[in-house]
């Protein structure tokens, strides 16, 4: 009889198991918590048009509005059309409209009805926009300061050695009118990173030194450095040296 009734008892646990399971799953469709295979029938977070600010005092701190700060939290203000990527490199189906706000390093795409509403992170671990700048998130090994650097970096360069950028935009503050008000803008501060099959260097110092300490130059490609006068202060003459290093790397294993 006890065996019968542990029976009873087993299988009521398990059809409450179920139901339980089942009725979570019902409230978190409807609330769209649950992880999404596209952008279709979800509703998600709607954007926020405004983002803290920190003072030089450290106990002040205050939430202003886009309007109230001079100059565009968004890496292109425009909506353009965006394949988005999972963290397993499958495809999600369908282009989206969408634009990377830098502020708060959120996808922002256009949902039903033309509502702005933030990318979920299963989604989008990659996004290709359609003029070909792509933006991983939370790319491994990247660091700053011994603490890792988490939002989208876009890839510059990719091949064996990629090249990526990690855009920091903050809010600053000036005084105008003698002091008896602030002004607000976005400023930037921009990190680089090497990253190989192996490691992930960050570029600390835009310098000669610094660079091709990273990526050893061949004598053919001292050569090409000094032809053409590269400044590795300068984004697109890094860019331009990373892509010949992986050209000829590519040329050297064949």
């Amino acid at each position: 009889m006890a065996t019968h009734n542990n029976g009873i008892t087993y299988t009521l646990h398990f059809v409450f198991l179920i139901l339980t399971l089942l009725f979570m799953r019902i409230l978190y469709a409807q609330s769209g918590y649950l992880p999404r295979e596209d952008f279709t029938g979800a509703a998600y977070t709607l954007a926020v048009y405004e983002v803290n600010f920190e003072g030089v005092d450290s106990k002040s701190s205050a939430r202003l509005s886009y309007e109230r700060i001079k100059g565009s939290p968004y890496y292109f203000d425009e909506f353009l059309n965006a394949t988005f990527f999972k963290s397993n490199q499958r495809k999600v189906s369908g282009l989206v409209k969408a634009r990377l706000n830098l502020a708060t390093h959120e996808i922002h795409f256009l949902g039903e009805n033309g509502e702005e509403f933030v990318a979920p992170p299963e989604l989008s671990a990659q996004v290709e926009f359609e003029n070909s700048v792509v933006f991983y998130r939370n790319v491994p090994g990247m660091m700053v300061n011994n603490k890792p650097v988490l939002g989208f970096s876009q890839q510059l360069v990719s091949g064996t050695a990629s090249l990526f950028k990690y855009t920091k935009r903050y809010v600053a503050s000036a005084d105008s009118l003698f002091g008896t008000l602030k002004r607000y803008y976005f400023a930037n501060t921009h990190y680089y990173f090497i990253q190989s099959t192996s490691y992930v260097t960050h570029i600390n110092k835009m310098s000669d030194d610094v660079v091709l300490s990273i990526l050893h130059p061949s004598n053919d490609l001292n050569l090409w450095v000094r032809k053409n006068n590269l400044n590795f202060k300068r984004e697109e003459d890094l860019i331009a040296y990373v892509r010949e290093w992986n050209r000829l790397q590519s040329l050297s294993t064949k």
